[in-house]
């Protein structure tokens, strides 16, 4: 190779000054060395609480869960049916929430319905406990889920159909609500 790749004059280089140090007799570099700069912390990030999309304002604390594909919340007839069963406790739609598991998008767990609704009572309507990571309950028995009572049932369009399955529902809601 004949060529010259890099050509470094003496004028080129350059050395760090040393400064005499009048204190002490040993000379010191002049060096600054850089404080790394501090990381901010970050708070963690916290998935939303879910929302979820219910029927009624919730104010006595009854939480109604429901499985129905085809309605808002339950068949009309079904929705007769309940808001009878409700008056006949002296309860009105605005003193419960009614949600249907069917129509929400992604997955539920009691934990997130206890958290957003805060019920005293959970009552499932045609929707066994283990849908929502609960263990599995008796139907028409009162169980409990962490410190929360719940009553699994069937729906009320299975009660209309059914009038044992009506007259196994009721004794116990009555002494639920």
């Amino acid at each position: 190779m004949t060529e010259t790749l890099f050509s470094i004059e003496d004028s080129d280089v350059h050395t760090p000054v040393i400064e005499a140090d009048p204190e002490h007799s040993s000379a010191v570099a002049a060096v600054s060395v850089a404080k790394p700069q501090e990381l901010e912390e970050r708070a963690p990030i916290v998935a939303p609480a879910p929302v979820f999309s219910f029927l009624g304002e919730n104010r006595q604390g009854y939480l109604f869960v429901t499985h129905d594909p085809h309605s808002d919340y339950m068949s009309a007839e079904g929705m007769d049916a309940f808001t009878k069963t409700l008056a006949a406790r002296k309860l009105a739609l605005n003193d419960v929430a009614v949600f249907n598991l069917a129509r929400h998008v992604g997955e539920v767990a009691v934990a997130d319905l206890v958290s957003f609704f805060k019920p005293r009572a959970v009552i499932l309507l045609g929707l066994e406990a283990t849908r929502l990571g609960m263990p599995a309950l008796v139907f028409n028995a009162i169980g409990t889920a962490g410190d929360v009572t719940v009553f699994q049932t069937y729906s009320f369009d299975e009660m209309i159909e059914d009038a044992a399955k009506k007259n196994a529902f009721w004794p116990v809601l009555k002494s639920l609500l």
